[in-house]
């Protein structure tokens, strides 16, 4: 998959643009409270979601958001 996004990455114009995951502290699935830290780390481990994204004008994105007890949030969009 990261082989496409960069291929299509490739194809918008412009320069690119880094941005960095926000992890959140929070409640775990069992109710065990994690700060920031420990929220990065366990995400990294349990999703496929990175840490750093480059994106450029044009550029087709996926919001997703990951809530306890919510649905996943997928929002397609276009830069």
């Amino acid at each position: 998959m990261d082989n496409i996004n960069r291929k299509e990455l490739g194809t918008c114009q412009g320069s690119t643009t880094l941005y960095f995951a926000q992890d959140a502290p929070g409640n775990t699935a069992t109710g065990l409270r994690v700060g920031r830290e420990e929220a990065t780390k366990m995400l990294n481990q349990e999703t496929r979601f990175p840490e750093k994204l480059d994106l450029r004008v044009g550029a087709q994105v996926m919001l997703i958001m990951v809530r306890p007890c919510i649905p996943l949030i997928w929002v397609a969009l276009t830069l």
